[in-house]
């Protein structure tokens, strides 16, 4: 069996990310200081290589468009992948 390692980045907007932070409620390292660490990283992690935009997307969303690298049938503004020049 052959298979190909990719690696893709799952990014969203800050208020996403502040909104699906505090609604975990079962992951022991989700304090203020990682949230104000992780707030402060998006940049650097909406510049990688193979990045997906998930703030619109479900979970079942996200995980078909990692498998598939498609849409899923939503509008081009809901998905997004970055493809830039590392």
């Amino acid at each position: 069996m052959q298979a190909e390692v990719k690696s893709i980045t799952l990014i969203c907007d800050r208020e996403t990310l502040i909104k699906r932070w505090k609604n975990d409620h079962s992951c022991e390292w989700r304090t203020n200081q990682w949230l104000k660490i992780s707030l402060a990283s998006l940049k650097y992690f909406s510049s990688m290589k193979e990045v997906i935009e998930t703030s619109e997307l479900t979970v079942d969303q996200m995980i078909y468009s990692m498998v598939t690298r498609e849409s899923h049938g939503l509008p081009k503004y809901f998905f997004k992948i970055l493809d830039q020049e590392g």
